[in-house]
């Protein structure tokens, strides 16, 4: 793992999900088929998922609007602590 992966990923996720990260602008992001395994051990190793959004890669950076027929769109879901919920809640 590279050093600025460091503070993106827990160091002691298993390497294949590190070797498989696509990490951009301090994020990390895995192509579907290594989401769920990703998903998974967080959630096993006491971390949360708190926000999802599509990507596509390209030559020429990321593109996160998707074409539809309505035009481009970002899908994004994400989630904040309630009052008086603290994140480890």
């Amino acid at each position: 793992m590279d050093s600025s992966m460091d503070t993106i990923v827990p160091s002691n996720l298993p390497e294949e999900l590190t070797a498989a990260a696509f990490v951009n602008g301090g994020e990390a992001a895995w192509e579907q088929k290594d989401c769920l395994a990703a998903i998974e051990w967080l959630s096993k190793n006491g971390y949360a998922v708190l926000e999802f959004e599509p990507w596509l890669p390209q030559d020429s950076g990321i593109r996160t609007a998707i074409s539809t027929k309505a035009g481009p769109a970002i899908y994004v879901s994400s989630c904040d602590p309630m009052q008086g919920e603290s994140w480890d809640d």
